[in-house]
């Protein structure tokens, strides 16, 4: 529940490793992802992280400092009270149990000890994720071409799929002025500032964005991994 705890962890995940972990043997020049609603290759892609976009034990240990989580033996404790976390992650998802295992290992130097939970994973979402029965989870969102409108779900207070009911009125009226005005560069700048808002709420820390990869024969022409842009059919054929 405290926001300083979830920027500690966030700080204490170094995403540009996972990213070259899962991603790395697809994509040698892969970055960690630093906006939650927009894509890599979209315009208003910015990055809104800050300082906690960044891989920094220092400030995630004054961090949990700030928030009263003392060491004591190696251990983060406040009062009786150990700090030990759940990362729940559904069975037989091989990325799932990567990144939940270098994520363990991230947190163990803060004094954080995190146990992977295990479950089975036709009711993941069902049992654990819908009714917010986690700690920490893994699982991925699908860009959309309509990020803003399709975002105000997961990261508005009402919205449906926003599971650790992290939020804010500021985010709220954010996005709520986004999608009520036609101006694209306004829209950009409010969604910008909603971002923002988002990482210094800890609400999630996003990892990587997964490369769109095709196979084409080296005798085609303009057929490939368009992303979000449509395929101008007249262009492809076989080069003469």
């Amino acid at each position: 529940k405290d926001p300083l705890v979830r920027q500690a962890i966030t700080t204490a995940i170094d995403r540009d490793a996972i990213a070259k972990a899962l991603i790395g043997p697809m994509d040698p020049k892969v970055t960690s992802m630093d906006n939650h609603i927009f894509v890599k290759g979209l315009g208003c892609y910015a990055n809104n992280a800050g300082a906690l976009g960044e891989y920094n034990l220092q400030l995630a240990d004054q961090l949990l400092d700030k928030a009263g989580w003392e060491v004591v033996a190696g251990k983060r404790t406040k009062g009786t009270e150990t700090l030990a976390l759940k990362i729940t992650i559904p069975a037989g998802v091989a990325t799932s149990a990567q990144e939940a295992l270098m994520i363990q290992s991230m947190l163990k130097p803060l004094g954080i000890d995190l146990v992977i939970d295990v479950v089975p994973s036709q009711p993941f979402f069902d049992d654990y994720i819908i009714p917010g029965n986690f700690d920490m989870t893994l699982f991925t969102w699908i860009g959309t071409p309509l990020p803003i409108s399709s975002a105000k779900s997961i990261f508005a207070t009402d919205g449906g799929q926003n599971y650790g009911k992290i939020g804010s009125a500021k985010i709220d009226k954010y996005f709520e002025d986004a999608n009520s005005t036609l101006d694209p560069k306004k829209r950009c700048s409010l969604v910008t500032e909603a971002d923002k808002e988002i990482w210094k709420a800890g609400h999630s820390a996003i990892l990587y964005q997964r490369p769109n990869i095709v196979g084409v024969d080296s005798k085609l022409a303009n057929i490939g991994a368009f992303g979000f842009t449509s395929i101008d059919w007249t262009k492809v054929g076989f080069v003469k």
